[in-house]
């Protein structure tokens, strides 16, 4: 995990320096902070199933997992890497899942092809996000997003998070997130598929948001 992660962070850390990292989790995900990337995960996930059209399958969780990277991509990593390094940081995040094998856990640095991608993806994903921090430093921007959450944090002794423990933070936080929400959220869409009373009234409270009826959606939502 640490191998992942990165050094200085999470399970790499002594218990105090770990509680006061758990703090930025918590200050980055408060109420105040979600309500600011409700407007931007609706964007996000409005163009993606405008996309879809009006019939055909589709593979639930790949799709899922999909938009659920895009949004986080977004909220949590920043405009930088939504609008210009998705693809570049979507295939390293990759990379890093690939190289957590059950083998990883009892010897981690095992010289085996998953390992050695997933150093060098952790590496590159380092020096995107130190220059993007040093951008936004260097021209006083700040966005509202956890990158600039963990940006601004600070220990209890006044010391500023490093570059490298922002990224390590990011990572963590997508990576505890992705797999829970794309897991939940294609067992919701199995099971609302078969149970059509559910999904029936599901789809009439999007339709009074101005969504389609159930009957214009059925092929759509159907895998």
């Amino acid at each position: 995990m640490c191998q992942r992660l990165g050094l200085a962070v999470v399970f790499d850390v002594d218990y105090s320096v770990r509680q006061e990292q758990f703090r930025f989790f918590t200050e980055s995900l408060r109420v105040n902070k979600l309500k600011g990337y409700v407007d931007q995960m609706v964007m996000e996930a409005q163009d993606y199933f405008s996309k879809w059209g009006d019939s055909g399958e589709v593979d639930l969780k790949y799709e899922l997992e999909h938009l659920i990277i895009l949004t986080a991509s977004r909220c949590l990593l920043g405009e930088e890497v939504r609008n210009k390094l998705f693809d570049d940081v979507s295939a390293l995040f990759h990379d890093l899942d690939s190289g957590m094998l059950p083998i990883s856990v009892i010897f981690p640095y095992l010289p085996i092809p998953a390992h050695r991608r997933r150093d060098q993806a952790r590496q590159k994903l380092s020096d995107i996000f130190a220059k993007i921090i040093a951008a936004r430093k260097c021209t006083g921007k700040s966005e509202n997003d956890m990158l600039q959450s963990f940006m601004d944090s600070k220990y209890k002794d006044g010391r500023q998070t490093t570059e490298s423990e922002v990224t390590g933070l990011l990572i963590a936080a997508l990576f505890a997130g992705q797999h829970t929400s794309s897991i939940t959220s294609t067992w919701t869409g199995a099971y609302l598929l078969s149970n059509k009373k559910y999904l029936s009234s599901v789809l009439d409270e999007q339709t009074e948001s101005g969504e389609k009826t159930w009957e214009q959606c059925r092929s759509r939502y159907l895998v």
